[in-house]
């Protein structure tokens, strides 16, 4: 069973990885992973170690619960032959374009670019934006749930009972972030129906619609607020109308509007 105590604390204190201070956040529903409970013990006894931190350095962090692979190479000589993580890719290839990188928008070779972002700059404790998620615990899908097997909280038994119990805290506490670190732009990423909601309580404004390009936005005295596609996604808005294609392309074309509109 996992250490009662220790995984109590670690969903209502940790959030994620990345640098809370930076302009820019990025926030999901939650992180892949959690294939055992070895693997999950290992990340709340590791969280608990490093002082029980909102975010975590997510290179060290990995590195130390044994899943090396995003971050150091098998030839010590080659660094950058590391494979690249899906959803860390497009986080930063979006990044890139939303702050108009020149050297990566024109380079012939931006896989390697990404690879060396994700080696070295990826969600550091002092880096250029941060990654949060909505629930802190890990899951290999939004259909698995492992926790009920490996822990006696009752409101982990089964994963609706987890998210009913778990996600207007969560709500609360990042809504609460907001305020404190004063984010410039703040990036959701799932557009399912059932997500938009939960991201328009931390909004908690109105949302307008890019119907082209195929995201939500809504902008504030103080922050600007994004919904767009979750890089797992196979599908996109267009028109109001769900369709197959999601690609490099969505995050390229809306990275770049955002950047040459200043917001939305």
């Amino acid at each position: 069973m996992l250490n009662r105590q220790i995984l109590e604390e670690f969903t209502k204190n940790f959030y994620g990885y990345g640098n809370l201070n930076s302009d820019i956040w990025f926030i999901a529903l939650e992180e892949g992973g959690g294939a055992n409970e070895d693997e999950i013990q290992k990340r709340i006894n590791v969280w608990n170690d490093n002082g029980k931190k909102i975010l975590e350095d997510c290179k060290s962090f990995h590195i130390s619960i044994g899943i090396d692979k995003w971050f150091l190479s098998k030839d010590l000589y080659k660094s950058d032959q590391i494979p690249l993580q899906s959803v860390w890719r497009q986080y930063i290839r979006f990044y890139f374009f939303l702050k108009n990188n020149s050297n990566f928008i024109l380079s012939d070779n931006q896989n390697l670019l990404i690879k060396r972002y994700q080696r070295d700059k990826f969600g550091k404790l002092d880096g250029e934006f941060s990654i949060l998620e909505l629930r802190p615990l890990p899951s290999k899908n939004m259909k698995s749930w492992i926790y009920g097997e490996i822990s006696d909280i009752e409101f982990l038994k089964t994963r609706e009972k987890y998210e009913n119990f778990i996600t207007e805290i969560r709500i609360t506490k990042i809504k609460e972030l907001i305020r404190k670190y004063e984010p410039k732009k703040v990036f959701f990423f799932s557009t399912a129906t059932e997500t938009i909601i939960l991201w328009k309580k931390i909004i908690n404004q109105n949302l307008n619609e890019n119907l082209e390009l195929g995201y939500f936005y809504s902008q504030t005295d103080d922050v600007d607020y994004f919904i767009l596609e979750h890089p797992i996604s196979r599908t996109m808005i267009r028109h109001n109308k769900r369709i197959y294609g999601l690609n490099n392309n969505y995050y390229e074309k809306i990275g770049n509007k955002i950047f040459l509109d200043g917001s939305k």
